[in-house]
């Protein structure tokens, strides 16, 4: 985390670096009221991407084609790379703009797809997570981590790799508490959110290799869920 802050304090607060500035939410007064602090959303998606790599931050530029990737993304890809083994101690003077803002850019398309800003009208504390599949792949989504009841899910119909771009992790909660309840397969959909993932991972996506359930009910919020 401390690398993450580190990159972006430079690259965001002292340096303004990024072509896409305007269109960052570190100061928008609506995603601040429903996700909380946007500067420390942005700093841990960056984590997010340390985590998961170079390599997979330029599947996913060339996948969702950013703008500029095919002449910024190589410098970007390398700037990382000595970012990480230097353990952030490559000194800001030497690092390119371009690679550098490339870098915050990311992480801004990361969370204006990401987070389901039009899907929420309530605050709720969504934020990035990362994992590894068994099969070595690596994802990056955002979830509402307040709440322990959630369950991500994927609908079959959405599984073909045809649909990557759209925002096909569902985070659903129970309808009821009660398992043995009649509504055990009925559930509140609370948002979703894109599945920023790597080739590994949507080559060996399918509905046999995952906990498939069917006939399913999703329904919409309550309306007392909004009033609250």
């Amino acid at each position: 985390m401390s690398l993450a802050r580190h990159i972006f304090t430079i690259c965001d607060g002292e340096r303004k670096w990024g072509r896409n500035r305007k269109r960052y939410l570190t100061h928008d007064k609506k995603a601040a009221y429903l996700f909380g602090p946007m500067h420390e959303i942005y700093v841990e998606t960056l984590a997010c991407v340390l985590q998961c790599g170079s390599a997979w931050m330029s599947d996913i530029a060339e996948r969702y084609s950013m703008g500029r990737w095919k002449v910024d993304l190589p410098g970007a890809y390398e700037l990382l790379v000595a970012l990480q083994n230097t353990n952030g101690r490559w000194p800001a003077e030497a690092w390119s703009e371009r690679s550098a803002g490339f870098i915050v850019d990311f992480v801004n398309f990361l969370v204006i797809r990401g987070l389901p800003l039009r899907q929420l009208s309530a605050p709720e504390s969504w934020r990035p997570v990362w994992f590894t599949t068994d099969s070595g792949g690596k994802v990056l989504s955002f979830v509402p981590i307040d709440n322990r009841d959630i369950k991500p899910a994927v609908p079959t119909m959405l599984i073909n790799p045809d649909y990557v771009h759209l925002s096909r992790l569902w985070i659903l909660e129970p309808r009821s508490k009660d398992a043995s309840a009649s509504t055990k397969d009925e559930w509140t959909l609370l948002g979703k959110s894109v599945l920023f993932s790597d080739e590994v991972y949507i080559e060996h996506m399918s509905s046999s290799n995952g906990d498939l359930k069917a006939q399913q009910k999703i329904y919409g919020r309550r309306k007392e869920e909004y009033s609250e």
